[in-house]
């Protein structure tokens, strides 16, 4: 579904991301793990039209898309649950809501959208009236992730979803992600926590100073002594 192929990326003169190449195939979860500052962010504001590369490629099912415009993007039901929630505090859960079905397709199915989000989130329905500035972090994030399914994307990307959260809490969070999984979502996942981002993944590519370092299935880059070791603390 995905092919980014040897990006480079610059904010300004400063290099970011140097030779990145990973795939996402349909109905896979792939996650990109590594340490605070690696280039992570910078990686999937690549793909969603943010950051224009300077070299490489990216395809879209097929489609070339590193120097589309982000809305162009986002019509292609591609979304984007950004890291820190970034949800309109003074709009209620329901406007929020709504702004997730911006684009065309979505627009045209908005009310069967918000069924299936109020299914996954069934506490977001009972608030739905309410500021989302007065919600908790947890309701925070499950606004956000519910927002990004209001477009029903055809693939979904995560950017720290555990970021600021209880531990109870992000296994809730994780739990719903790996529903929305088996409903047939692709999944592209960033995320610090990488012992919740290795066990739920089918494949996984680590990022390091800007590079991938090692890749490969969840599960064995989850026992590889090099990745216990150094994000692990084991």
């Amino acid at each position: 579904m995905l092919k980014v192929d040897a990006i480079d990326s610059y904010y300004g003169d400063s290099q970011v991301l140097s030779g990145i190449s990973f795939e996402v195939g349909e109905k896979e979860i792939v996650a990109i793990v590594g340490n605070n500052g690696a280039g992570k962010t910078t990686i999937l504001k690549s793909v969603v039209g943010l950051v224009h590369p300077r070299r490489g490629s990216i395809l879209f099912k097929g489609i070339s898309i590193e120097h589309l415009p982000a809305h162009k993007i986002s019509e292609m039901r591609v979304s984007l649950v950004p890291e820190g929630r970034c949800v309109f505090p003074l709009m209620t859960v329901l406007e929020n809501l709504e702004l997730g079905s911006h684009i065309p397709s979505a627009r045209k199915q908005r009310k069967t959208n918000l069924e299936k989000v109020f299914a996954y989130f069934p506490v977001l329905a009972s608030i739905k009236m309410r500021a989302a500035g007065k919600l908790s972090g947890g309701e925070q994030q499950m606004l956000a992730l519910a927002r990004g399914l209001m477009s029903d994307p055809e693939l979904l990307i995560l950017d720290e979803p555990s970021l600021g959260l209880a531990p109870i809490v992000v296994g809730e969070i994780f739990e719903i992600i790996l529903s929305i999984h088996r409903q047939g979502k692709t999944i592209l996942l960033v995320e610090q926590n990488t012992n919740i981002a290795l066990s739920i993944s089918d494949r996984a590519y680590v990022l390091s100073e800007g590079r991938i370092t090692m890749q490969g299935k969840g599960q064995s880059l989850l026992h590889d002594d090099r990745v216990r070791k150094a994000y692990l603390g084991l």
